[in-house]
């Protein structure tokens, strides 16, 4: 009995079957690959692509968990941003005041240094270095890497924050967080974090309007010693802390602190000039922390306003007449009143002197006792004098 032969046109073989397969997974994982690049080398470049609505990611973190890439800000203008990718929550920007065009003519190099440039080779940005290759951390921190006998790290993003402190990264004396608006900030001091206000845009001064002193609980500041810096603990709370030393000098717990929770957590200086914490539960971010409670106690809401209002000239001209004719009748009454008062009083002093006059007039002249005559005397001059027996 012969054994059936499978035709091959019809039915393929499992080889076959499995390069077909393989072929087209290799496809994907190079188009994918070239997407979200763990590591831009020297020669990169990229440019927005028009198609892009919201985000073109250019390189990723090992987990994927965080892009590095192009985000419309608006229709006509980007920035180089790391985002967190489930969410897409921005973390970081490059350049925040300095916006490029989204068009084929702005670009992203790496020559050493990560660049982004607009048209008539306009800087938008840059890190200014002499690296190798550009990586993104797990921790969202963005490098620039010199490879040499060990790798070194000559620029992170860590060190450049916009408006966002993420999980332990260290805030040092010489950063700030400044909110999306331009008109708070966040500073420390030698022993305190301060949140600043700017009322007036046009000029630089800051009105401090929360101040949080270490409370030294578990060691002590050491003048001299260190400096101070702020990291957020991956057990829920904002420290401070003394160069040198290990316990913190303060601790502000979130609300999940000391809690069985995991997930990446950040803290945000918000717009509103509020200091707020949030952790990622795996679908959405959680609010775990706020500086200022009371809506009335942030820097807006409730307090320091002013307003202007627009009124016609001749609507403020009648009423400034009305106020001034008003003005000049209470004066004139005023000065009527005051005359009648002083012609009164003398009115009244003239009829008591001309009632007594009269009276020693009608008693010709003799003084009922020891007084002088008084007819021919003045009113101010009263005497008694001594009766004579």
């Amino acid at each position: 009995m012969k054994t059936p032969t499978v035709n091959s046109v019809t039915h393929p073989s499992s080889t076959h079957f499995l390069l077909f397969v393989f072929s087209i997974l290799f496809a994907y994982a190079c188009q994918r690959t070239e997407a979200t690049a763990q590591e831009l080398l020297k020669g990169f470049k990229a440019t927005p692509n028009a198609s892009v609505s919201s985000f073109q990611a250019l390189l990723s973190d090992s987990t994927d968990t965080f892009s590095l890439g192009f985000l419309r800000v608006n229709p006509k203008e980007l920035a180089l941003a790391v985002l967190h990718v489930p969410s897409s929550e921005q973390l970081w920007l490059a350049n925040p005041t300095q916006l490029a065009p989204w068009s084929d003519r702005t670009q992203l190099f790496f020559n050493g240094s990560l660049v982004l440039s607009g048209p008539r080779e306009r800087l938008f940005w840059s890190t200014e270095t002499q690296g190798d290759r550009v990586v993104l951390l797990n921790s969202s921190n963005l490098q620039v890497q010199k490879l040499d006998e060990y790798v070194s790290i000559l620029w992170q993003s860590f060190y450049f924050p916009t408006n966002t402190l993420l999980e332990n990264q260290n805030f040092t004396s010489n950063m700030s967080l400044v909110s999306s608006n331009g008109l708070y900030s966040m500073r420390l001091g030698s022993n305190f974090i301060g949140l600043y206000a700017k009322f007036n845009k046009k000029s630089d001064s800051e009105q401090i309007y929360l101040r949080h002193k270490a409370l030294e609980a578990k060691a002590n500041i050491i003048e001299g010693q260190g400096a101070i810096y702020a990291r957020i603990n991956s057990d829920r709370f904002l420290g401070m802390y003394q160069v040198g030393t290990i316990p913190p000098v303060d601790m502000l717990p979130f609300n999940s602190f000391q809690r069985n929770i995991t997930g990446f957590v950040f803290l945000r200086l918000e717009s509103d000039g509020n200091l707020k914490g949030y952790y990622w539960d795996g679908s959405k971010w959680i609010l775990d922390y706020q500086a200022i409670s009371d809506t009335c106690e942030l820097p807006n809401p409730c307090g320091s306003k002013m307003g202007y209002f627009k009124v016609r000239e001749g609507a403020g001209k009648k009423k400034m007449d009305v106020g001034f004719g008003v003005g000049i009748g209470v004066l004139c009454g005023a000065i009527v009143v005051l005359i009648g008062a002083i012609s009164f009083g003398s009115c009244k002093i003239w009829m008591r002197r001309r009632g007594v006059k009269q009276i020693l007039e009608d008693e010709d002249g003799i003084s009922p006792g020891p007084y002088k005559d008084l007819a021919s005397a003045s009113f101010r001059s009263i005497e008694m004098c001594n009766a004579r027996r």
